[in-house]
């Protein structure tokens, strides 16, 4: 199976934005010989065409789109990943979006946060982890993709810190995941529900919101319920 990545999908207004992908196949990343890309707006203008991308060493691939074609944040943009890999011949692995913001949205969640749930949660990290940063990680990207899913841009989020609850709950569940063996231990009931909690807590969020980018709160979703359950 193959994967492509867009791991910040969101640029700044006004700023360079520095996309960084990544490719897979079946499981494993990718280090391509080339790559260029070919950007353009929704509605269909070109931003660029096949231009170069920068490879690291682990197979990153680093672009630049300059300050001066980062300025309409009311557009949703379409990037084409054109790569050369091994003896093949260049060929284009897939297209993704991204998102211009005029503030970008900062996870808000820390392992602390996780550590007021779940007390002990320290000791029961992986031996090649320090920190559970790489499920917050998912997490967030999660709650965004679902933010996107109901047509509502990360980018109108007046405040990230709305989000912690549901960020919380979903990195605990890809922690609980990652620890339960089969379907009787009691990381797997702490799955299920963290899963509950996650989606409840989504579901009844409340978000400021800035619709027009005008830097105003515009609207106010549901009232949030989102209650948090100790595990000791």
């Amino acid at each position: 199976m193959n994967q492509l990545i867009l791991t910040n999908p969101e640029g700044r207004i006004g700023l360079n934005y520095i996309p960084v992908m990544r490719y897979y196949t079946d499981g494993v990343q990718e280090i391509p010989a080339t790559a260029t890309i070919t950007v353009y707006n929704s509605n269909g203008v070109n931003i660029c065409l096949n231009r170069g991308c920068t490879v690291g060493p682990t197979g990153d691939i680093y672009a630049t789109l300059t300050s001066a074609e980062m300025i309409d944040y009311l557009n949703k943009y379409y990037l084409e990943l054109t790569l050369g890999l091994g003896s093949a011949a260049v060929v284009l692995v897939g297209t993704i979006t991204f998102v211009i913001n005029l503030t970008p949205l900062v996870c808000p969640v820390v392992d602390a946060d996780l550590k007021l749930i779940v007390p002990k949660l320290a000791s029961e990290i992986w031996s090649e982890q320090t920190t559970y940063s790489a499920q917050i990680w998912l997490a967030f990207h999660d709650v965004q993709d679902r933010l996107k899913a109901q047509q509502k841009s990360p980018s109108i989020v007046i405040d990230a810190a709305q989000l912690k609850t549901p960020i919380i709950w979903r990195s605990l569940w890809y922690i609980f995941q990652d620890f339960s063996m089969d379907q009787g231990d009691k990381w797997y009931t702490r799955m299920i529900l963290a899963d509950k909690e996650y989606n409840d807590s989504f579901d009844n969020i409340q978000l400021d919101v800035d619709e027009d980018h005008d830097k105003r709160h515009d609207e106010t979703e549901p009232q949030a319920a989102g209650s948090m359950e100790m595990f000791r």
